[in-house]
């Protein structure tokens, strides 16, 4: 599939993780970026979606998703409760440093998109307030959320959407809010690492969200030992050690037949209760952290574990209304319990595999998005608030040419 417009200005060389990859597969180095298992293109031509089609469609992803990040950020009055100023997204739930967050990463990549200085204005702020304000000496971020006991997982997920926001934004940023960005990000990655938590499974969803902090500490940074790091998490994150993680790691439920997880099927072990087992509604969240390792970095492999993820939940899905059935699950246990499907797994493998019947679907998912996070601007949820750095902004990268190592790498 091409799209009508260049993402960003391509640059001479691979990022550190592609050329790691490079090295781990043996593949030609011209397709490092883009090459998957069994020789697929990662951005594959045949998409029965044409290129008017997913302009189309991300025009409208972009004005839904401005209109309300606009209403998010605008105060209508005394009684408006959620409203943007000095670098910080007030609304009324419970301090979370990541959710409060989450409306800058889509900031961010409008910014990119329109050139909207404003969108770029309140990304800059909002992520130099919270470096300035919720940085400590450690490199971690704070304060834990919820019941979390520690900065561990605070910090692996603001981390993550701080670095999105770099990628995507490139060379918008000056030469030293890049600086400030790259030193936080790597900060974090080097807590996490010193902190054990690269060894240490607290449930799937969060291993996945260590290897993308290590993913992305070695594309802004460029150094090595992050590129290890980045295959130690992911690898732990897949298969860790059953004598003292038993039951965690990736189950495949169904072995798959082909490239990119083609005909297969799987979930990482999420434990609430009870023993670790399968739980829809954060295979979803799952979903969303492979997809966003595939689209900050073009790692294949993570290509092929969203393919798995998504092939689970889609028998659970309920197409048109876009309901996900989470009945029954390791952490919610609530039976005749839905929620809404808005993962961009859907979309990305649409766009990235030769998944025709995925893609008939692709456009009426994303308005479904367009629905759910519009409804954010009339009630203050956390975890919509962080979901905006999620789905929509993947859905967004997906539409506009794809993985961004394999356009740019910004140091």
């Amino acid at each position: 599939m091409h799209t009508s417009v260049l993402r960003r200005p391509i640059l001479l060389g691979v990022s550190s993780l592609a050329a790691a990859t490079l090295i781990a597969t043996g593949a030609p180095s011209a397709q490092a970026a883009t090459t998957v298992p069994g020789g697929v293109s990662a951005r594959n031509s045949r998409s029965p979606l044409t290129a008017a089609e997913v302009t189309a469609i991300r025009t409208g992803l972009v004005d839904s998703l401005q209109h309300t990040v606009n209403a998010l950020a605008e105060k209508s009055g005394k009684h408006d409760h959620q409203y943007f100023s000095h670098g910080v997204w007030h609304n009324t739930a419970p301090q979370c440093l990541r959710c409060d967050t989450g409306p800058a990463v889509a900031s961010a990549e409008l910014a990119t998109l329109t050139g909207n200085a404003v969108d770029q204005r309140r990304a800059v702020e909002t992520f130099d307030t919270a470096i300035t304000h919720h940085r400590h000496h450690s490199g971690a971020f704070g304060p834990p959320s919820g019941s979390e006991t520690g900065p561990g997982i605070q910090t692996a997920l603001f981390a993550n959407e701080l670095g999105e926001a770099y990628l995507v934004l490139g060379t918008r940023l000056s030469t030293t809010v890049r600086t400030r960005w790259r030193n936080a990000i790597a900060g974090a990655a080097n807590y996490l690492v010193r902190d054990g938590n690269l060894s240490w499974y607290t449930n799937g969803n969060i291993t996945l969200a260590n290897s993308l902090t290590m993913a992305l500490a070695a594309e802004v940074t460029g150094e090595p030992k992050y590129v290890a790091d980045y295959h130690q998490a992911l690898s732990f994150s897949l298969h860790p050690p059953q004598k003292r993680w038993h039951g965690f790691g990736l189950h495949i439920t169904r072995k798959p037949k082909g490239p990119v997880g083609y005909g297969g099927a799987g979930y990482l072990a999420e434990q609430g209760a009870h023993k670790p087992g399968f739980d829809a509604d954060y295979t979803q969240l799952q979903t969303s952290d492979a997809v966003q390792l595939y689209l900050l970095t073009g790692d294949p492999k993570a290509l092929w574990l969203t393919t798995l993820l998504v092939d689970r939940l889609l028998p659970r899905v309920h197409f048109g209304k876009w309901l996900l059935n989470t009945s029954n699950g390791s952490r919610h246990p609530q039976h005749h319990r839905y929620i809404n499907y808005t993962t961009a797994g859907l979309p990305v493998l649409a766009l990235d595999t030769d998944r025709p019947g995925l893609a008939r679907h692709a456009a009426s998912q994303i308005t479904r998005v367009e629905q759910v996070f519009a409804g954010a601007a009339h009630y203050s949820n956390i975890g919509m608030y962080y979901g905006f750095g999620d789905d929509p902004v993947s859905d967004l990268i997906a539409l506009s040419g794809g993985p961004i190592a394999q356009i740019s790498s910004v140091r």
